[in-house]
């Protein structure tokens, strides 16, 4: 392999190849192998940064409740390409260990698939405590795995049945296979080096990675968006004016507007499905109920799938540093002045489990983000449980004298009468 990326870059870097092509086709070829002479590993100068990155992945994602059930959910974006294939054949994938075994066997990139984002793959150096992490992330790969595998065989199948050719197991079919892949790849966030989006692969890939920790998955949807949606659909219409036929049109015509409408309700579906989940985990953990407009939901599915400007959303939403790494270490630093300057012992234990889930988190420790999530929650219906057996008779809080107290029982609203 070494041999021939040695040979494709004396190549590329020819003058006369750079004539034949163009100076910025030739960079592009450059940049790829390159990409493929490093096999997507990290630049050794940036080791802490990364390794601090790859904490932050296993301790955030590992036993977490809410990324194991979301992970599904990529189906839908699956959908936004294939269509309903996205769930037709389910129920052979589910029940047919053949069928799985089959489309192991087909895809080699479905073979090394573990999950689609770097943190499932970029672990701790130590044995041990690898063997920790990996049990932690067993849950999210394994689903990741089902999720794009189910997708795989959708697109495969409906491959099939546009090129008139019966499903057989013992027969499989290459350019369904390759269609297949493709529509994986483009819709399921691939974990392969090769495939991931740009911005993590470039020169400032370190930087990067830090800077879209956890959001290699929207940085391939927005490419989807780009890409397959909006360019690949103006193509698309340009193609159609060069027809002549009438009849010819008007079907290409229809056949384009229904896939674009099948791309744009799968994507609001997708991200709505996604919301509501997160709304439904928010509440669980910590008792809050966020109610939002129909408007402000699909502001927020805009916002959210636009790589840089969901980040700046985010930062005047919440008020933290818009990147998990700095987030974590600002959540640290708050925690430790509430746990050590607080007045209240509720401001104090919440502080002292935000430090310690801090720590935990750039040590990675597997599941410390979720931890202390299930730990917060209580910690802080238990203080307001506190404060409201304590104001029982004083609901509102409102300082009385006895006096008023008791000539409020007569007149419970307060309302001055004459006799």
């Amino acid at each position: 392999m070494n041999d021939v990326v040695s040979s494709l870059a004396k190549i590329a870097k020819d003058p006369q190849y750079a004539e034949a092509v163009g100076e910025k086709a030739r960079q592009y070829v450059l940049d790829w192998i390159d990409l493929e002479a490093r096999a997507g590993r990290a630049t050794p100068r940036y080791r802490f940064l990364n390794q601090l990155r790859a904490n932050l992945g296993v301790s955030v994602l590992g036993f977490k409740l809410s990324s194991a059930l979301i992970q599904p959910m990529a189906k839908i974006e699956g959908a936004m390409e294939i269509g309903l294939n996205a769930f037709k054949y389910d129920k052979d994938f589910i029940t047919k260990p053949e069928i799985r075994k089959f489309i192991v066997d087909s895809s080699p990139e479905l073979r090394s698939r573990i999950g689609d984002d770097p943190g499932y793959t970029e672990l701790s150096e130590a044995p041990r405590w690898k063997k920790v992490q990996e049990t932690a992330m067993w849950t999210l790969q394994r689903l990741d795995s089902l999720t794009a595998g189910s997708v795989w065989y959708g697109a495969y199948r409906k491959k099939l049945k546009e090129l008139g050719i019966a499903f057989d197991i013992n027969k499989p079919n290459q350019e369904a296979i390759n269609y297949a892949d493709r529509v994986v790849r483009i819709t399921q966030a691939s974990p392969m080096y090769k495939d991931m989006p740009p911005a993590l692969t470039g020169k400032h890939r370190d930087l990067a990675k830090t800077m879209f920790t956890f959001q290699s998955f929207m940085l391939n949807k927005w490419n989807y968006i780009k890409e397959d949606l909006i360019r690949q659909g103006i193509a698309d219409i340009k193609e159609v004016k060069l027809i002549d036929d009438p009849t010819t049109k008007i079907e290409v015509k229809n056949k384009i507007a229904s896939k674009i409408a099948q791309q744009l309700f799968f994507l609001v579906i997708g991200a709505m499905a996604e919301q509501k989940l997160q709304d439904t985990m928010t509440q669980l953990y910590y008792g809050k109920k966020y109610e939002e407009r129909i408007s402000q939901k699909l502001i927020n599915i805009f916002v959210e799938n636009i790589p840089v400007l969901s980040q700046i959303a985010s930062m005047f939403t919440y008020e933290q540093i818009p990147f998990p790494l700095g987030s974590t270490i600002q959540t640290g630093v708050e925690g430790l002045k509430s746990a050590t300057t607080a007045k209240s012992m509720k401001a104090k234990t919440t502080g002292a489990v935000k430090l310690l889930a801090a720590i935990g988190q750039l040590s990675g420790v597997p599941g410390a983000s979720e931890m202390s999530k299930i730990i917060r929650g209580p910690v802080i219906r238990i203080f307001e449980s506190l404060k409201n057996k304590n104001n029982k008779i004083n609901p509102y809080g409102i300082e009385q004298k006895k006096s008023s107290i008791k000539q409020s029982t007569k007149n419970p609203y307060g309302i001055s009468s004459k006799k």
